[in-house]
């Protein structure tokens, strides 16, 4: 087996190699199928296993420009492209698409594309957002034949807009993507006030907090993410950009909070 990961930043293929993960990054936000991490000695962080790493090549590539490195059997291009505007999303698709061997599968984030890729059909529920190509993903279907003056117009399926919360989220993570800081507060005040019980919204708003050293501030919201969860299942699923298990909410509050002396 041979992976490839890709990035457009160096920097962040730098940290990729090394793989080392602290507890920040290792909250759940799914079931552990495999066990990935070994500990790492010198101190609490953790490093993914050799036999993880081993077979991952990593390389520096611009999902808008074609790539050469042949055909992919599972292509994973996750929450990547909602950053993207529609017409880049487009051609990045196409790409992706090109680079898919014949009975491949493209995965992509809940958010990342708007409507089914031409020349692809869903491998799964429409909610995964898994694609195959169109013969193994479902028998082909016998066509009725145009009349000679009817054009016939290939039918893509398009997915409903996200619901208000989720998509003025996905507004305030596009702006902090870019470093618009001024324009993501804004969404997230904005989200706070349309939607104050939007869980999703309440935490991205502590980390804009933390990110700007506001610690007092990013406290009081993590404890309302405790608060807000304390009765519900863990397993059961969030709605938002990416729908996360509320254990993934209640872990990322505690270990912030840990971090400051607030939780036992």
């Amino acid at each position: 087996m041979s992976i490839l990961a890709t990035d457009l930043l160096e920097r962040n293929l730098a940290s990729a190699r090394e793989g080392v993960y602290g507890a920040w990054s290792r909250r759940p936000s799914g079931p552990m199928l495999h066990p990935i991490f070994e500990e790492k000695s010198s101190d609490s962080r953790m490093r993914i296993a050799p036999r993880v790493r081993g077979p991952v090549r990593f390389a520096q590539h611009n999902l808008l420009e074609a790539q050469n490195a042949g055909s992919f059997d599972l292509i994973l291009c996750r929450n990547v492209l909602v950053y993207f505007s529609p017409e880049s999303a487009r051609k990045a698709v196409g790409h992706l698409v090109a680079a898919l061997a014949a009975d491949g599968a493209l995965l992509f984030g809940p958010m990342d594309i708007g409507e089914q890729p031409p020349g692809l059909a869903y491998g799964a529920a429409p909610e995964l957002q898994i694609y195959r190509r169109q013969a193994e993903a479902q028998p082909a279907k016998p066509r009725v034949p145009a009349t000679p003056t009817q054009k016939v117009e290939p039918v893509r399926a398009r997915r409903a807009a996200p619901p208000e919360p989720i998509a003025i989220h996905l507004r305030a993570l596009v702006s902090i993507e870019r470093g618009e800081r001024k324009t993501a507060k804004a969404a997230l005040e904005e989200l706070s006030l349309r939607v104050p019980d939007y869980l999703p919204g309440i935490l991205e708003r502590a980390l804009m907090h933390i990110r700007q050293g506001e610690r007092a501030a990013a406290t009081q919201l993590m404890r309302d993410v405790l608060r807000r969860t304390e009765k519900m299942p863990l397993e059961d699923l969030v709605p938002g950009p990416e729908p996360l298990p509320v254990e993934f909410y209640r872990s990322s509050a505690e270990q912030f909070l840990r971090s400051r002396g607030g939780v036992e």
